[in-house]
């Protein structure tokens, strides 16, 4: 956006957005700019309520009077509610925004003249423009800005970069397919492997990148030979750019996976895949439209461990429509796929997804757009998400959880053993596979807990589901607090290893953290 906006011929800043905590702050920043247009990037349910609440707080506490834009998925599905109840946001844009955003910065007292975007008009009536397409031509637009230097780790700069857009998927759950699908267009588009090619070698000789972060909703054709000749294209290319010893990083359906894909992906430098495979219940594989099996989720998992690639994974194991044996299921991944590093959870609720729709239909949906929430139909497995949140909280979704230090440690002894190979030892690659073996088998042997209790009778009768939960809840921490030492100790001895061996060699690269960017402002405009 901000790329799009710059080759347009407009000032424009990007602000770094974290948290409510900086509403005032940024505010502050962001008006001493002196913008005419701020947009807002409400991609997630999550953060949603912090966009608006900076949108207010722009207006009515620091009086800007200036026009405040929102886009996104969230803000997408939501433009109406947004216009209606939030008059601090003056317009949403829908769909991708690149020619929006430009046509909305030189015609901002004219947003009747802008394509794809909805506004108040005089009456506050909520009028939507246009008819949103997804661009056709992703190497028609400008690549994005970047903020230099680049983040590291383990002193390797990494960039993000976008391949293609959109998924060939129909999962039941996902804002993805269905905010393009909202758009118009084709579903899903790819860059030109030359176009991507060109971009990679700028960011390999320019701004020193080693890892590219490719951030596609699926790196994939849904034909495996179509996607092996794309990747072979970007080979010759990057080999002509010079652009080698680099590691790649994907995200990847399960159906996508075959050996002679991760064969040309390897030669490409590939190193770790976020993996989609949600579920491993046959019942809850169908609820959430995976059109996948079991057997291809295991299938993919043991030809990305054969290759010894970093493999990380979500399990949405609770679902509307679960029951006590496919909870089970998801369980027998765990137990059965322990050195994965991984986290697992509930099927949340966007807008616009079938799912939402099945829910609303069925009056089974409660909350407001900031939040949508169900109770689960089996009320044993209710009772089981009820407890799982009480006990895995601080595991599974706090920042410095257990599990996301165990895809930290994981990433970390990949990238060493892909650009340091000399350096690995096998006692640091047991000590990494067993952390997460025994984090994992811990997880499953709480959840089975928590089966067992929920469908024993018994149990429910005698003992309350709160003093359960306090009982795992102090057994998941006590567990937790050797294993956190475990994990930051490996994290720390690998990122040890790899400063004193570039010391010996003089040979460090500098780098900094540069957090991602939801904030534009625009100012001189055309």
């Amino acid at each position: 956006l901000h790329a799009a906006l710059s080759k347009a011929g407009h000032e424009c800043r990007i602000f770094d957005f974290h948290g409510h905590h900086q509403i005032d702050s940024i505010s502050i920043n962001l008006l001493s700019f002196s913008p005419e247009l701020i947009g807002l990037s409400m991609v997630f349910t999550a953060r949603a309520q912090e966009f608006v609440d900076i949108a207010e707080n722009l207006k009515k506490k620091h009086g800007f009077n200036g026009h405040i834009t929102a886009g996104g998925h969230f803000a997408s599905f939501h433009a109406e509610q947004l216009l209606l109840s939030f008059s601090s946001i003056d317009t949403i844009i829908h769909g991708e925004g690149e020619q929006a955003l430009v046509d909305l910065a030189d015609n901002i007292d004219l947003p009747q003249n802008v394509n794809n975007i909805s506004y108040r008009d005089t009456e506050g009536k909520i009028i939507r423009t246009g008819n949103p397409t997804n661009n056709p031509d992703l190497d028609s637009l400008a690549w994005p800005t970047r903020s230099l230097p680049l983040h590291t780790y383990l002193n390797l700069p990494i960039a993000d970069i976008i391949g293609g857009r959109g998924c060939f998927g129909n999962c039941s759950f996902c804002s993805i397919a269905a905010w393009h699908k909202e758009n118009g267009g084709l579903r899903y588009r790819f860059r030109s492997p030359e176009d991507i090619g060109k971009e990679m070698a700028y960011l390999y000789h320019e701004c020193g990148a080693r890892i590219f972060n490719f951030h596609d909703d699926n790196f994939f054709y849904p034909r495996e030979k179509d996607s092996i000749d794309r990747f072979r294209k970007l080979e010759k290319i990057l080999k002509k750019e010079r652009v080698e010893e680099i590691a790649i990083q994907i995200k990847a359906r399960p159906d996508s996976i075959s050996q002679p894909v991760i064969n040309i992906l390897k030669r490409l430098g590939l190193f770790r895949v976020f993996l989609g495979i949600e579920n491993n219940a046959v019942t809850g594989l169908k609820s959430l439209g995976r059109s996948i099996t079991r057997e291809c989720n295991h299938t993919a998992l043991k030809i990305l461990q054969k290759n010894d690639i970093h493999t990380t994974f979500n399990l949405l194991m609770f679902e509307p429509e679960m029951k006590p044996g496919d909870l089970i299921d998801n369980i027998a991944m765990l137990k059965e796929c322990p050195w994965f590093p991984l986290n697992f959870g509930r099927v949340e609720v966007y807008s616009g997804t079938p799912l939402e729709q099945r829910l609303r239909k069925e009056g089974r949906l409660s909350g407001n757009i900031f939040g949508y929430t169900y109770t689960i139909k089996n009320c044993e497995m209710q009772t089981a998400f009820e407890l799982f949140k009480k006990v895995f909280w601080g595991r599974n979704f706090e920042a410095e959880g257990m599990n996301h230090l165990s895809m930290r440690a994981d990433y970390y002894y990949h990238l060493l053993k892909h650009f340091y190979p000399s350096l690995v030892t096998k006692d640091l690659s047991y000590s990494v596979k067993k952390s997460i073996t025994n984090l994992n088998n811990n997880s499953a042997d709480l959840l089975l807990s928590i089966h067992e209790f929920v469908t024993n009778k018994h149990n429910i009768n005698n003992v309350s589901t709160d003093q359960f939960a306090l009982e795992l809840l102090s057994w998941r921490e006590k567990y937790d607090t050797g294993a956190r030492k475990e994990f930051l100790q490996l994290i720390n001895r690998i990122e040890t290893t790899v400063s004193e061996y570039n010391q010996s060699r003089n040979s460090s690269v500098p780098g900094i953290i540069a957090a991602a960017a939801v904030v534009i402002a625009v100012t001189s405009m055309n």
